[in-house]
């Protein structure tokens, strides 16, 4: 197993709240070790405040997380306190079965970017980090060619 690496883990933090297109709303780690807190602890000097501040680290009490996300009482099954009279399998089928009926979206068509066609100020837009290459996070933004036809 590989061993901790904090530059890769600083480069992933930075992708995951920069690049990834949703935004978080609440992480909540449940029933975490102690080991996870101090871990986490570290791993949190990379996160910005916001994602900080919607984080929520708890033990086997889940009562700080109803407070903190409303209707998560009601979804969750009663082995783990909440409302649902489903188990927890029963929910992880119904909604394997609500996945398999959704239609197969793979990608139907490919998109390609003429990078040689961004102006140079548009480059590179993410925050500048001077530690890390300019490039690292790939190229940003996306530029379409659309034929007429497909207008």
């Amino acid at each position: 197993m590989r061993m901790f690496d904090p530059k890769l883990s600083k480069i992933s933090t930075k992708y995951f709240q920069e690049c990834l297109p949703f935004r978080i709303k609440k992480l909540i780690y449940y029933n975490a070790p102690k080991v996870f807190e101090t871990l986490f602890n570290l791993y949190s000097e990379w996160l910005n405040e916001k994602i900080k501040s919607r984080t929520l680290v708890l033990g086997s009490d889940l009562s700080p997380a109803f407070d903190a996300v409303p209707g998560l009482k009601e979804l969750l099954p009663d082995s783990f306190g909440g409302d649902n009279r489903l188990s927890f399998e029963e929910i992880c089928d119904k909604q394997a079965n609500v996945m398999k009926s959704l239609p197969d979206v793979g990608a139907t068509f490919a998109i390609a970017v003429d990078e040689s066609k961004r102006p140079k100020e548009c480059r590179n837009q993410f925050g500048v980090y001077k530690d890390l290459p300019s490039d690292i996070m790939g190229k940003s933004g996306t530029y379409v060619k659309l034929n007429q036809d497909e207008i």
